[in-house]
């Protein structure tokens, strides 16, 4: 997980990824490689310190390329299957991580093309969540808007609207 956004954000800015290397270094993280694991708690403190930098729109981008490296496209056939593939990606990505994230697939309206992608925290900054969340559902729609709702029972909610 760490080695795929570190080359997320390489695409999406180097100068934001030469900033994550540098506070992963901070919390222990030195030369990350993907045959290894790593502390979450530390990679978490590392990027929403570093994230804070950033616009939203750069972070997006580092959300939908780290769906793109994920793998979801390539598993699933269809919009509705990717966005419940989401779930297993991040378990498959996350082991041993004490406040595990699902994300759950509800309110599904397949006229409408809407759906809500809800989970109980928040592991990455919000706009790396939309824009990974958008980057699973980009290969099966058209046009994808993904949208922060209020919170629900202590959750966070994002709408997906496709066409």
């Amino acid at each position: 997980m760490i080695v795929a956004y570190l080359e997320s954000a390489a695409a999406a800015s180097p100068t934001f990824a030469e900033r994550l290397r540098e506070q992963l270094s901070a919390v222990g993280i030195d030369r990350p490689t993907s045959d290894e694991w790593y502390s979450a708690r530390a990679f978490q403190t590392a990027l929403f310190e570093t994230a804070d930098s950033l616009d939203d729109e750069t972070l997006r981008r580092i959300g939908r390329q780290m769906a793109a490296l994920s793998g979801v496209a390539d598993e699933t056939n269809d919009l509705l299957g990717a966005l419940t593939a989401l779930n297993a990606a991040h378990e498959r990505t996350h082991r041993r991580v004490d406040d595990f994230t699902a994300y759950e697939l509800r309110d599904v309206d397949e006229r409408a093309g809407e759906a809500v992608v809800a989970c109980p925290s928040m592991p990455y900054p919000e706009s790396v969540t939309r824009g990974a969340v958008a980057g699973v559902v980009d290969p099966h729609a058209d046009r994808v808007e993904i949208d922060s709702l209020p919170p629900g029972k202590d959750q966070f909610r994002f709408r997906v609207r496709w066409a």
